[in-house]
């Protein structure tokens, strides 16, 4: 695996690091840590969800045409269904990120270009097998234990099978770890945690600066 050093770099400025892991990895947690050091981030997941319940816009007329039975009164995709139909209905689950992602890649790209700092954050669970390029891929990780309680505790009424029926649509944690350049682990203290972040922050600012 090369190092930040060595990496050759696949744009000028600003530099984007994707920030990626599984669902109750604590990828939000740490692009948060980020933003408090004044780097800008994206939340593709949020610019997805954004999307697709726009009624207008034209992915989400796409979803609706392709999948009526997840349509909302108004037009949107159905907020239940994304643990419902996407998370048992691995082609349907395909099909929905093929049709988001080229919405989603144009504005993170459109935003990213509107930025001036040395590096900015895409923060993604899609980065490993979504195939997104990026000059530096950071991987948020805990054992799928950890993660699982910390997904029952911001949803209590799901299931244990609901909950690994989300991950198993997910990339497995061994892919996130095999296609990061640097991983963060996320079973410590929140103080440890942000020493990790400072110490990458840091790195980055040096080479990119």
């Amino acid at each position: 695996m090369l190092s930040v050093e060595q990496k050759p770099c696949l744009r000028t400025v600003p530099h984007v690091v994707a920030l990626t892991g599984g669902i109750g990895s604590g990828k939000s947690t740490v692009r948060k840590m980020f933003e408090d050091l004044e780097v800008p981030c994206i939340d593709a997941d949020l610019v997805a969800r954004e999307i697709h319940q726009n009624p207008k816009h034209p992915a989400t007329v796409e979803i609706i045409e392709a999948f009526p039975e997840v349509a909302s009164p108004d037009g949107k995709l159905s907020r239940g269904s994304l643990h419902t139909l996407f998370a048992v209905d691995c082609i349907a689950n395909v099909k929905l990120k093929a049709i988001l992602k080229p919405y989603v890649l144009n504005h993170v790209q459109h935003w990213t270009s509107s930025m001036t700092a040395p590096y900015v954050i895409w923060e993604s669970a899609l980065i490993v097998d979504g195939g997104i390029d990026a000059d530096y891929v950071v991987c948020v990780d805990a054992s799928n234990d950890i993660r699982v309680d910390r997904v029952r505790a911001r949803n209590p009424s799901w299931t244990h099978d609901q909950i690994l029926r989300i991950f198993a649509m997910q990339a497995s944690r061994k892919s996130y770890l095999t296609g990061a350049d640097q991983i963060i682990c996320n079973e410590c203290s929140r103080r440890d945690l942000q020493l990790q972040v400072a110490k990458l922050h840091n790195k980055f600012i040096n080479i990119w600066k």
